[in-house]
């Protein structure tokens, strides 16, 4: 994450937040990993938006200054996730090579030296302009990491968007992946949570 012309004022606290994610999933040592995340109108435009999509393959493009490449998915255990979600009432589109951005890169993204960012240190933007609102996330994470995955049915999403500007959106990534934890009994663990205008955005880690 170097998208900034200055470090934000809680850069170590963020970097520790990345850390205890990192000692989390070293620890488990997983098998196979999920990976939720948002488009940014790259494999996907408004007039084919599917609410969720499973790819058979995936290539990451390279938006900003990324990574791009090749992901590997195992392609059967996509089509049977598929399958089973399906069987269960949902309707997950299919893509048989999706193409992902930024929101699901898995490495560091380096020398993303924005405009946006300048101008936060030059004073001409602040977080209220960016509507970045800790009140508003702060009740998102407490209803999160407690497990009320239920109150974000009544969601007012046109408000939320007011509220919180567009990346409100991105939060319905976080609802479905803190549902699939819910399957085994617990709900995730907050890492870390800061406003980092210096980056344009809140920074948030969750792990489970």
């Amino acid at each position: 994450m170097h998208c900034f012309e200055r470090p934000p004022k809680q850069w170590d606290a963020i970097q520790a937040g990345f850390a205890t994610g990192r000692e989390f999933i070293d620890g488990f040592d997983p098998e196979l990993v999920f990976l939720f995340g948002s488009d940014h109108f790259n494999g996907f435009f408004l007039q084919l938006m599917p609410a969720f999509c499973i790819g058979l393959e995936a290539e990451a493009e390279e938006d900003i200054g990324g990574f791009a490449g090749k992901l590997s998915v195992p392609r059967q255990v996509a089509l049977d996730s598929i399958g089973h979600l399906r069987a269960s009432g949902f309707a997950p589109v299919c893509s048989y090579r999706i193409r992902v951005d930024h929101a699901l890169w898995l490495k560091r993204l380096r020398d993303m030296h924005i405009e946006g960012a300048k101008m936060i240190v030059r004073g001409e933007r602040t977080a209220q302009d960016m509507r970045l609102n800790e009140a508003s996330d702060r009740r998102f994470l407490n209803l999160l990491t407690r497990g009320q995955l239920e109150a974000f049915d009544a969601w007012d999403q046109q408000a939320l968007v007011k509220e919180t500007g567009i990346g409100a959106m991105e939060l319905q990534t976080w609802i479905a992946a803190a549902a699939y934890l819910a399957c085994d009994g617990h709900p995730p663990r907050l890492a870390h949570y800061s406003l980092a205008p210096e980056l344009g955005i809140a920074c948030g880690m969750a792990y489970g």
